[in-house]
């Protein structure tokens, strides 16, 4: 929405074609390495958001493989098929999490140049960003770590506030543990900087 009232024209990669928001929409599917050609016609940037959630299912071995795997062999497939095509583009822009620090609780404040932790969601984005660092070579790129999204009526909230609402939320853990977040608006300028500020 917010690249629409700016007018920048937006096309929408999606496993199911929709017309939400009046766009163009064209369809691919990672696990069978395909991408409808069509979409890259006069693409100049591209905001990579793909990605299995990882508070929808529990964590089985078979969902942790489609977790990384919807992430890594997105990426992957999008720079094959720009190379295929040799179609160069201005930028590559692509959100992570800040899981890269490990689910861990303590008074650390991360920056950059920290170390990955040793855990299943640090190793998800490591191999997440190692993905989206092969776009280096070749164009301007990005990647925005980010905590949990936040709005009152989008994202993580509205879940979270609709299960204390039928009295079957509880606390986890002790309590004291430490989230972080960022509000929707917060994270969709945070995108939109990346986008169109060329010197960062």
């Amino acid at each position: 929405k917010k690249l629409i009232n700016e007018n920048i024209n937006v096309v929408h990669l999606t496993r199911n074609k929709s017309s939400k928001h009046n766009i163009k929409n064209y369809e691919w599917d990672w696990k069978k390495n395909q991408i409808d050609e069509k979409c890259f016609d006069e693409v100049t940037d591209i905001i990579h958001l793909a990605g299995a959630s990882i508070a929808e299912k529990p964590w089985t071995i078979n969902r942790k493989k489609e977790i990384v795997k919807s992430r890594v062999l997105t990426a992957r497939l999008i720079q094959n098929k720009l190379a295929e095509l040799n179609h160069p583009i201005n930028s590559f822009i692509s959100a992570s999490g800040v899981g890269y620090y490990g689910a861990i609780t303590n008074s650390k404040i991360h920056t950059e140049t920290d170390d990955s932790h040793l855990d299943f969601i640090s190793d998800c984005c490591v191999q997440w960003e190692n993905a989206v660092n092969q776009f280096n070579k070749s164009t301007r790129t990005t990647i925005l770590r980010l905590g949990i999204i936040l709005d009152k009526d989008k994202g993580a909230l509205g879940k979270i506030a609709g299960i204390v609402k039928n009295r079957i939320g509880s606390p986890i853990g002790t309590g004291k543990q430490f989230m972080p977040w960022i509000h929707l608006d917060d994270a969709v300028e945070m995108f939109f900087h990346a986008l169109t500020n060329t010197t960062t």
